[in-house]
C-alpha cells in the first residue's frame, strides 16, 4: 500500500481494555504503532455542522455505515451530525455497482460535499471506514479528510482491529468479527487467575471453532497465535487451580516469548514465568 508513514500514539482519554493486563508475561511495555495511511490529508478548516444523506432504498448494512459515521463524528468532536436541513458540509453514501468487490470510491460531490460509494454495502462500510481515519475531530469542528480515489481488495476479506492493552491490536476476518469480540469480552471478565471459571472451557472451544474458519495463513499468524493462546492459557490456569505447572502452560507461554521477542528485535528482557513440570497433559 503507498502511503505516508503515521506515527499512532495511545489515546489517552480512553482506557485501554484489561484484556491482556494481568496476566503472568503478557503486562507488557507501552509501545507506538506505526500504520501506513493511504494518501493521509487534511482540508483546511473544520466544519461545524455535517449533514450524511442516504438513499431512499438503502439496506441494513447501508444504514448502519451511516449510523457509525454520524456517531463517531458528533462522538469526537463538536460537530452536529444532522440526517436533514441545512449544514455546513454533506457527505452522500450509496452504492454503485463496477467499482469492484467490496471496492468503494470517494469523490468530491455537488457543491463542496464529498461523495462515498460502494461497488456493495460491505464496500460502503469499509468506505465510511477509510474516510473516517483520514479526517481529523477537533472541539472547534470537523475537519473532513481530502482523499479521494478507489480501493478494490484483491481477494474478499479486510482485516479489522480490536485494541487490547497496552497498544496492541489483533485483525480478524469479516466472517468471524462477531465471535472474537465475544471471546474478548470473555478475557476481560476472567483477566486475574484468581477470577478464572469454568466458562473458560466454552471460550476456548469458541476459539477453536473460530480456529476452523481461518485460512491457513491466518491460523498460523502471530496476531491469531496470541488470542489461541491466551484461551488455552486461561484453560489450563483453571484445570491447575491457577498454579503454574504443567507443559501445556510451558510451551504456551514459551511461544507467547518467542512472538514477543521477533526474533529478538527487542531490547527488553521479557522472559516466560517460572512453570514446574507436572508431567505430560
Amino acid at each position: 500500500m503507498n502511503g505516508s508513514l503515521l506515527v499512532m500514539k495511545k489515546r489517552q482519554q480512553r482506557p485501554w481494555p484489561k484484556a491482556f493486563g494481568s496476566h503472568p508475561l503478557i503486562s507488557w511495555a507501552s509501545v507506538t504503532i506505526l500504520a501506513l495511511v493511504e494518501g493521509f490529508c487534511l482540508s483546511a478548516d473544520p466544519v461545524p455542522s455535517v449533514r450524511v444523506v442516504l438513499p431512499a432504498d438503502a439496506g441494513v448494512v447501508a444504514r448502519r455505515a451511516a449510523g457509525i459515521l454520524s456517531r463517531q463524528i458528533s462522538e469526537r468532536c463538536d460537530a452536529k451530525v444532522l440526517t436533514a436541513g441545512e449544514a455546513a458540509w454533506a457527505i452522500h453514501l450509496g452504492c454503485e455497482s463496477g467499482i469492484g468487490p467490496e471496492g468503494y470510491r470517494i469523490s468530491d460531490g455537488p457543491g463542496g460535499s464529498v461523495r462515498i460509494l460502494g461497488n456493495d454495502e460491505r464496500g460502503l462500510l469499509y468506505g465510511v471506514g477509510k474516510f473516517l481515519r483520514s479526517s481529523r475531530y477537533d472541539r472547534g469542528g470537523f475537519t473532513p479528510g481530502t482523499w479521494r480515489g478507489t480501493s478494490v481488495p484483491q481477494c474478499p476479506m479486510r482485516g479489522i482491529y480490536f485494541a487490547t492493552h497496552f497498544n496492541n491490536f489483533y485483525e480478524y476476518s469479516p466472517d468471524v468479527a462477531d465471535d472474537v469480540v465475544q471471546v474478548v469480552e470473555a478475557f476481560e471478565k476472567n483477566h486475574r487467575r484468581e477470577q478464572i471459571g469454568p466458562s473458560v472451557e466454552q471460550t476456548f472451544e469458541r476459539v477453536r471453532e473460530i480456529e476452523t474458519k481461518l485460512t491457513p495463513q491466518a491460523r498460523t499468524a502471530w496476531r491469531w497465535r496470541i488470542v489461541f493462546l491466551r484461551a488455552l492459557i486461561d484453560r489450563e490456569l483453571f484445570k491447575t487451580q491457577g498454579k503454574l505447572e504443567g507443559r501445556t502452560l510451558q510451551q504456551a507461554f514459551g511461544e507467547l516469548t518467542a512472538i514477543y521477542h521477533a526474533e529478538h528485535a527487542h531490547s527488553m528482557p521479557i522472559r516466560p514465568p517460572q512453570i514446574r513440570d507436572a508431567g505430560s497433559q
